[in-house]
Order: structure tokens, then sequence, then C-alpha cells
């Protein structure tokens, strides 16, 4: 059985794991959209997504070599979410 998960529960799994700042507001918002456009099915793991994804204050060009290694999710002129491994040849893990 899949359980359909909207942003609340997505927010709320997040705070009863006391990881609700772990993220950004904007960037675990963007992480949101991404995991249901990714995989609509994906089974929340909250632990998973903390250890998969980073979000860094962006310097200098690293946002471009972010767009080149790995998938960024999101950014704004500040900060980046980006998965925390690089991508093979496929675009995956």
């Amino acid at each position: 059985m899949v359980e359909t998960i909207d942003w609340d529960t997505f927010y709320n799994r997040f705070k009863e794991q006391g990881k609700e700042n772990y993220f950004s507001r904007d960037a675990l918002e963007a992480l949101f959209d991404f995991m249901n456009f990714i995989d609509p099915d994906y089974i929340l793991d909250v632990d998973e997504l903390c250890e998969d994804f980073c979000e860094d204050p962006i310097k200098d060009n690293n946002l471009v070599e972010l767009l080149e290694k790995t998938h960024v999710v999101w950014h704004d002129n500040k900060k980046v979410l980006y998965q925390s491994f690089p991508l093979d040849g496929d675009g995956f893990k």
C-alpha cells in the first residue's frame, strides 16, 4: 500500500524527527516537489533524504560545478540544494 503524502504530512514527518530545520523552508518545499516529480510512489524516509541531499551557501562557481556533477534541486542567490552524490552515466545514483 502506498501512502500519498501532501506537503503538510511531509513537513510534519521532518518535524516529528526533529529535522524541520535541517533544510530551509524554500529548500524543503523544493525537495517535496522534486521527490513527487522523480518518484510519485517514493516511500518517505526523512533520514535518507537528509543523507542524500545537502543545502549549502553558493560560493564563487560551485553552482556550475554542482550542475555538472549532480542534481541541483533548487537554488536562489544565496543557497543551493543538491544531491550529495555524483551522477553516474545515466544521471542516477
